[in-house]
């Protein structure tokens, strides 16, 4: 998979960055078949027509998630940092999300950023 280039903005800047974009088709998703890579961010796509979308951390982790409107608008954040026996599901209604690996340089030089909204660049 290659990068593809997304700006995150706030009020005052826009920060370009690599991620790798991936769209789900389906609304159980086993992030751990989706992880391929840890350097670049993730951003998912989740399919329009759900409501809500169930996203299986199982044996995912570090991971910090940040969760977009159908409008690319900032809504929140979630954490996936500790992995141990049992599951660990997280339910959504956001319609794009991204993964950052806590522990990956990326993530170390961008993570920080106080996003309002992610636009996707051409």
């Amino acid at each position: 998979m290659n990068p593809t280039n997304v700006n995150l903005s706030n009020s005052k800047i826009s920060q370009p960055i690599d991620v790798i974009f991936s769209s789900i088709e389906k609304d159980f998703i086993d992030v751990s078949e989706i992880i391929t890579q840890d350097r670049f961010p993730y951003l998912l796509c989740l399919p329009a027509e759900n409501v809500v979308a169930l996203l299986d951390f199982t044996n995912v982790s570090p991971y910090e998630i940040w969760y977009f409107d159908e409008e690319f608008k900032f809504s929140g954040k979630g954490f996936s940092l500790i992995s141990s026996k049992g599951s660990f599901r997280i339910q959504t209604r956001a319609k794009y999300i991204v993964l950052w690996n806590r522990e990956s340089q990326y993530y170390k030089k961008y993570g920080a950023f106080k996003c309002d909204e992610i636009c996707l660049m051409e």
